[in-house]
């Protein structure tokens, strides 16, 4: 297999894998606030003890410090929270298709801003996955329970919203000659120190396999190596470009659905099938590019 595509495939396992994990923590009723702190200082061990191993001169700029900021808030911080809070009630399987919604909304940004023009397939595309994800939803609109449903649905639509406002503001805050383990090491400090404050503000404390059993405290420790390996696949995979991105999203959702199957219990109905074939092609449509990358 050539090797960048089984990196994409571990980026989308990785993806996939996270809010599965996080549904597992919160049926456990670990506070969300101290998951996220807890995780937070685990990624940066790991990482800045790979980061020494490999000899880099600084693990922290005082400079950089918009960028950490940014991406700690709109990267981790708020859709983990909004996972933590819609986990309950959404399956794995809607979710993991919700997300794959991203590169879209981050289209529509780039046009709202002048970056591109509006084309005539790509708002076909754009049609077609947001005709796919209200699919997801069509069960729980016509539940007993619906008007319930309509604020989880808007939360859950809010994660990939914030991930395409990450995307498309980041790479205009990234240093353009900073290490990239370094801006991560940097991006999640902040998270612990965010999340830090958030739980003492809300009196979340919480310590790993003390206050909880051990499947949702492996779960906690198994979300943090999962970010670990994504960002170092991330790295690897800088050079590859868009398709790096699409491909993953359309591993991320499969990994996600499966999971959801072998972990919760969940069903493969006909309408998550309908919508994630309208989302993927939808997606496909959006990220499509003239002259299409070809992998290396």
């Amino acid at each position: 297999m050539n090797k960048n595509l089984f990196l994409i495939m571990v980026a989308g396992l990785c993806g996939g894998s996270v809010f599965p994990l996080i549904k597992i923590a919160e049926s456990n009723e670990i506070p969300k606030f101290a998951y996220i702190f807890w995780e937070a200082v685990i990624v940066v061990f790991l990482l800045s003890a790979i980061a020494l191993s490999r000899s880099e001169r600084s693990l922290f700029e005082t400079k950089e410090y918009r960028y950490y900021g940014f991406c700690a808030i709109t990267n981790i911080l708020i859709p983990q929270s909004l996972s933590f809070i819609i986990a309950e009630k959404l399956d794995a399987s809607i979710f993991s298709l919700l997300v794959v919604l991203t590169p879209t909304f981050v289209y529509v940004l780039t046009v709202f801003f002048g970056n591109q023009r509006l084309a005539l397939m790509k708002t076909l595309g754009i049609s077609l996955g947001l005709v796919g994800a209200l699919f997801l939803f069509v069960p729980l609109l016509l539940s007993k329970n619906a008007s319930a449903n309509v604020g989880m649905i808007l939360l859950a639509f809010l994660v990939p919203i914030d991930y395409s406002l990450n995307r498309f503001f980041a790479s205009r805050l990234k240093p353009t000659s900073a290490s990239p383990y370094r801006l991560a090491i940097g991006l999640w400090s902040f998270v612990a120190v965010g999340s830090g404050l958030l739980l003492l503000s809300f009196q979340q404390f919480y310590v790993p396999f003390l206050d909880s059993d051990l499947r949702s405290s492996l779960a906690l420790v198994a979300h943090a190596i999962v970010m670990v390996v994504f960002y170092i696949v991330f790295f690897i995979l800088a050079g590859v470009g868009s398709l790096r991105n699409s491909l993953s999203f359309y591993v991320a959702p499969v990994v996600g659905i499966t999971w959801g199957i072998l972990l919760f219990d969940e069903r493969l109905t006909p309408f998550i099938l309908v919508a994630a074939l309208l989302v993927f092609i939808g997606v496909y449509i959006v990220t499509l590019e003239r002259e299409p990358e070809k992998l290396r």
